[in-house]
């Protein structure tokens, strides 16, 4: 079977080999189509695209407990009749490399109230990274603040050391394990920093494979430093502000087609240079009908 270039879930440009991607799973809703919507995992892997539908060279502080949250909840699955492509699928053993050829298999599931299929996506990571940098999610508010306003990643992760000091408050003296079927734990629900908001928010439909909260709440009770968690925390801030871009500009999280064994950026160019001449002329328009 011959290579081909993967594509950009948010931009559609063509990943190629080698090329740096975040790597992101959905979780599929129970009523979607394999290219409908879907729900990511709050948190993403960093790697290189390796010509075959993978990623490897894997890295970053959320590979472990993904990997983990596959091996916890990703469904068993018999070898089919076709040995070759319906291997049997047995996740407590998973690597990362196990996770990468079962989604090219289809065969990573989950269950929860009923069977979700789980599938990776890639983001390549200039677009990730410029995201991150330039868009401003407005929906972020704090219980000291009750205006809704634009707020940039700097601001948010200014707030780290308050909110490592409320996450370690917190769990003094009490019993993680009494609270792990809680969805939005106290410390989210202050909302006393911009990261508690952002991380209080995480889709209910993830909340039985991974969630971002439940990560740092064990965290802390494990004792970590505050260097470790900054680095769960960045990376799920990160993510949060990409999903607030998607929802922003009404894209969906869903499987975009391969890219084929080109690289043709002419048409990507195009529609980009039409996207911001109508965009452009829909702002001024608007702002001359505010200002009237």
């Amino acid at each position: 079977m011959g290579c081909w270039n993967q594509t950009c879930m948010l931009s559609n440009l063509p990943v190629m080999a080698s090329d740096d991607v975040m790597s992101i799973f959905l979780v599929k809703t129970p009523k979607s189509s394999p290219y409908e919507y879907a729900v990511p995992f709050p948190f993403y892997v960093e790697g290189e695209y390796d010509e075959y539908g993978r990623v490897e060279n894997q890295t970053g502080a959320m590979l472990e407990p993904i990997i983990s949250a596959f091996r916890k909840k990703a469904i068993p699955i018999m070898k089919g009749e076709n040995q070759y492509h319906e291997p049997e699928i047995i996740p407590s053993e998973f690597t990362w490399e196990d996770i990468m050829s079962a989604d090219l298999q289809g065969r990573l599931q989950t269950q929860h109230s009923n069977v979700s299929r789980i599938n990776h996506v890639v983001i390549r990571k200039d677009v990730f990274d410029e995201i991150v940098e330039n868009h401003k999610p407005y929906y972020v508010w704090t219980s000291r603040d009750d205006v809704t306003h634009e707020i940039s990643y700097d601001d948010i992760m200014s707030e780290m050391s308050i909110f490592y000091a409320e996450m370690t408050a917190y769990n003094a003296g009490t019993d993680y394990m009494a609270r792990i079927g809680i969805k939005d734990f106290a410390v989210f629900n202050t909302k006393n920093t911009y990261i508690s908001s952002l991380l209080a928010s995480d889709p209910v439909d993830n909340s039985h494979m991974i969630l971002a909260s439940a990560v740092l709440v064990q965290m802390i009770a494990d004792g970590a430093t505050e260097d470790e968690v900054y680095a769960v925390v960045d990376n799920a801030v990160q993510m949060a502000i990409v999903k607030d871009f998607v929802r922003a500009t009404n894209r969906q999280w869903a499987m975009p087609g391969h890219a084929g064994q080109d690289a043709d950026t002419e048409p990507h160019c195009l529609l980009a240079s039409i996207t911001i001449e109508i965009a452009e002329r829909m702002e001024e328009k608007f702002n001359e009908e505010y200002e009237e």
